[in-house]
């Protein structure tokens, strides 16, 4: 923009005014930037709560992409009074966009009307055709544009697709309706009114002044009726002004149709001396009848319609989001590039096995087309809680890794999970039809349940730490496995993570060989939410044993006050007999097949309550089931459960029916048991503060290695 013959003005968004500038030559590049700065400043404490800086360093530190004129005054088709409406585009602090808990994607300030959009938002908003973001892009008087946005705007053309023709009628048919609805609302309030019909809300006002007559309050009854007099003329020029002003939306939005179906591109601004400007202010000043101009643009839309049906032209179906990506790619990775910071490395493993278990999981990333640095991998499930009597069965494995950050920002953002044979695709929402990319066009098939995995599992880093935030206990024996005794490949990034969530405090965690440090592991650890997570899978493996034995649905636990009401029932009763419960037995269909599946159901469930317990109990917690006198017994019924077989052929077990019942009882018991001490954390500790404690604790190193990709 030329900001040649031009003055700084002195903007102030807290009076609210429906306009910024009022002199076209101070809308320039300085005066944009100034207004855009202001903006983000007087919305900086948006949704305002504890984390006030947290939002504040999001909205100030922002880089602007694009600043423009939007509305009427930018299609050069305002009246004297309009009023300014503004759109940009800002690029966020890289560190807050690669952050858990990302940016605000949308800015708005309702007087003057600014929108700004923060730019991976506005890159997902151009993939949908939305006319206001097309219009953007053909918007260059009054506008601030960097470099980046002079690259996108280069390729304007390839944003004429089918998907955007499309988004406009259906802009179009919105518009329409509101008009039809309008207009019909008034012939109704017409008719009713040559009918000598008078509605509920005429009828009590006339009422009003009757009585007001009466009590001769001659003085009253005037003021209500000039009052009266006001608000329809009031009502009657909104009503036409807004009919009017979407009857010049919809023709306008449909002379654009109409260029991009002859296989032009839209005009957006339109010169003085242009025709179509001068039919397009008549209709927004009402110089038409309502029924006429009604049924012209209805008559338009069906014909645009038909033609857009029978298009043969060369648009695409929709706009290459490969090329949007790469444009919105190259932007983050010049602020990536940027940083100054300590950057991790990612080196091989430090002794054979730990090699061994980084090539296998790289091995893993590879087959599902993952491109990234492994952060850690060990050994999971029996042999990590000396559980695995035979030591040469498969082992399971979890391992966690970070995704190529370029993927992370882009638009094409990868797996959240990989097994051997599935991996679980990010969930978020990219409007497309068709990914125009390499990658399969169909999902790929959900992974299992954890629990039931064998083998190798990897996380995605930011899926890891916010399945650690609602307390996925696999990941967190990860943390808590002593790296001495067991085989793991940990990085240096690792490392770091464990030697700063520990707090002195007499409790020896291993991070390799040479290193150890005598820690506590902060609220990480003992937290309700880890206890509530492990409790409530061990009570899902519960409740699946009892249906695999044939048992029905435990009743409910009755509440202390109705249980004081049973006992009282029971006392009143006097010598009666108490009625004996019937005891439970195994059905008679299940199989031996069953029993097995139950047995497993019960290794799982006991082991994740005894963990829930000690959680619960603030202990140290200690993975690891030895043959001292405090873990024996419970490793003898986890290793009975987990190698339950006494003759495979005779399909005999170990445990009998009998045995198996009293076990139900007891995990049950167990289960009760944790239900009042769970209630109580939750008075104590609440989840929303647990989790902002954890945000807190992992997001420096989750940002610490995006930037380090």
């Amino acid at each position: 923009m030329n900001n040649s013959n031009s003055s700084t003005i002195c903007i102030d968004l807290d009076t609210y005014s429906d306009r910024v500038f009022e002199n076209d030559n101070d809308i320039n590049d300085h005066n944009l930037q100034n207004l855009f700065n202001k903006t983000l400043i007087h919305h900086q404490h948006d949704d305002d709560d504890e984390r006030v800086d947290e939002k504040k360093m999001d909205m100030v530190d922002s880089r602007l992409i694009y600043f423009a004129l939007a509305g009427s005054q930018s299609f050069n088709l305002h009246q004297q009074d309009s009023d300014q409406d503004f759109i940009g585009v800002r690029e966020a602090n890289i560190e807050d966009v690669l952050s858990l808990r990302g940016v605000k994607e949308t800015i708005h300030h309702l007087k003057p009307d600014i929108t700004i959009y923060e730019l991976r938002h506005y890159a997902k908003l151009l993939l949908l055709g939305n006319p206001r973001q097309i219009e953007s892009l053909y918007t260059d008087k009054f506008s601030f544009q960097s470099e980046e946005w002079k690259r996108i705007i280069e390729k304007k053309k390839e944003f004429i697709t089918m998907v955007t023709i499309d988004h406009y009628l259906s802009t179009i048919k919105a518009l329409l309706y509101g008009i039809n609805s309008k207009i019909k609302k008034k012939q109704e309030k017409e008719q009713r009114r040559a009918n000598g019909q008078e509605d509920d809300k005429k009828k009590e006002k006339s009422k009003r002044e009757k009585r007001s007559v009466e009590n001769n309050k001659v003085q009253t009854l005037l003021l209500e009726k000039k009052k009266e007099k006001q608000e329809m003329l009031m009502m009657e020029l909104e009503s036409r002004q807004t009919v009017h002003k979407k009857a010049y939306h919809a023709s306008r939005l449909l002379s654009e149709v109409k260029r991009m179906i002859d296989g032009l591109e839209p005009i957006v601004q339109y010169t003085d001396d242009s025709q179509e400007r001068e039919r397009l202010l008549e209709i927004r000043k009402g110089d038409f009848n309502h029924q006429e101009m009604q049924d012209q643009l209805n008559k338009q839309f069906n014909e645009m319609e038909q033609a857009r049906n029978q298009m043969t032209n060369s648009y695409s179906q929709e706009v290459d989001i490969k090329m949007v990506s790469d444009w919105l790619v190259s932007i983050r990775r010049q602020s990536i590039n940027r940083y100054q910071g300590y950057r991790y490395s990612w080196p091989n493993g430090e002794t054979e096995k730990s090699e061994s278990l980084r090539l296998q999981a790289k091995q893993l990333m590879q087959k599902h087309g993952i491109i990234g640095e492994l952060i850690y991998v060990g050994e999971s499930g029996s042999n990590l809680y000396h559980l695995d009597k035979t030591m040469d069965s498969e082992q399971d494995i979890i391992g966690i890794y970070a995704s190529s950050t370029d993927e992370i920002v882009s638009l094409l953002p990868p797996p959240t999970r990989l097994d051997v044979d599935n991996i679980s695709p990010n969930l978020e929402y990219i409007p497309r039809n068709n990914i125009n990319s390499s990658k399969s066009t169909s999902p790929p098939p959900s992974a299992k349940k954890d629990i039931t995995t064998k083998g190798m599992i990897l996380y995605e880093v930011g899926q890891a730490i916010q399945q650690l935030i609602h307390g996925h206990y696999r990941l967190y024996d990860c943390l808590l496995a002593d790296n001495t005794k067991y085989q793991s490949y940990q990085s240096p990034a690792w490392k770091d993570l464990v030697a700063k969530i520990m707090i002195n405090n007499n409790h020896t965690i291993a991070i390799d060989n040479n290193h150890s440090v005598d820690t506590k592991f902060t609220n990480l650890f003992n937290n309700r939410i880890y206890a509530q997570n492990t409790w409530g899978i061990a009570q899902g493996e519960y409740l699946r044993a009892r249906i695999l034995l044939g048992l029905k649905k435990p009743p409910p636990k009755l509440s202390k006050k109705k249980q004081m009401k049973l006992e009282k029932r029971i006392q009143e009763q006097g010598n009666q007999e108490e009625p004996v419960q019937e005891k439970e037995t195994i059905g008679p269909n299940v199989t031996f097949q069953d029993k097995l599946a139950a047995c497993r159901c019960f290794y799982i469930a006991f082991r994740l309550l005894w963990l829930s317990k000690s959680i619960l109990q603030g202990n140290q917690i200690n993975l690891h089931f030895d043959d001292n006198e405090t873990t024996k017994d419970q490793k003898e019924l986890l290793l009975l459960f987990k190698y339950p077989i006494k003759d495979e052929n005779q399909q005999s077990l170990k445990i009998r029916d009998e045995e198996l019942v009293e076990k139900i009882d007891e995990c049950r018991e167990l289960i009760e048991s944790l239900i009042l001490p769970l209630e109580t954390f939750k008075v104590f500790f609440r989840s929303d503060d647990i989790e902002n404690q954890l945000h807190d604790l992992f997001n420096p190193w989750l940002i610490k290695i995006r930037l380090s990709m």
